[in-house]
């Protein structure tokens, strides 16, 4: 069995949203309601920054689906500026 894990911090810009959450806690509680995927806060891992992070540790087809359902997320939430 592997023995490492891949993560990936990612940043989120929350101003850039419709006010649903205001921070990254609000973030990853609200995907996780809306689209049942699971990622943590930045501050968790002591982060001042809005930040999730992603595991790698899943197969491609889950990956996948997670990335989807987070890009459904951010799209539904995002403000468009113009």
């Amino acid at each position: 069995a592997p023995q490492v894990a891949m993560y990936m911090m990612i940043r989120i810009d929350c101003s850039r949203y419709d006010g649903a959450f205001e921070n990254d806690v609000e973030f990853t509680k609200l995907l996780l309601e809306e689209e049942n995927v699971f990622v943590l806060p930045g501050g968790a891992f002591g982060s001042t920054m809005d930040l999730f992070r992603v595991c790698f540790g899943a197969p491609t087809d889950i990956l996948e689906r997670a990335f989807d359902r987070i890009g459904s997320f951010c799209r539904r939430h995002y403000i468009v500026c113009e």
